[in-house]
């Protein structure tokens, strides 16, 4: 799972539900939208009261990062301090 927390300030949980149901079936879920099969879309809003602010979303991984890419084409990562990832919660 993954946690996001949302900016309440510049947008609402709902849109940032929408846009992230929005990007899965347009990358890579399509099938899946297409047969019906919505429970691997998990995508859901945190229901402890006053944390509705956090989104949950399913993910996989861990996943191996291949360091062998082109010189123009490097990998994508993204690093997150232990302090920055807890303070979300």
């Amino acid at each position: 799972m993954i946690c996001i927390r949302v900016n309440t300030q510049n947008t609402t949980t709902e849109a940032v539900i929408e846009k992230i149901l929005e990007i899965q079936c347009d990358k890579r879920l399509q099938d899946t939208v297409k047969n019906g099969d919505i429970e691997s879309l998990s995508v859901v809003k945190c229901e402890i009261p006053r944390l509705d602010y956090v989104v949950f979303v399913k993910g996989s991984g861990p996943h191996d990062i291949q360091y062998d890419y082109q010189q123009e084409r490097p990998p994508k990562e993204i690093i997150v301090s232990c302090k920055c990832a807890e303070a979300v919660l």
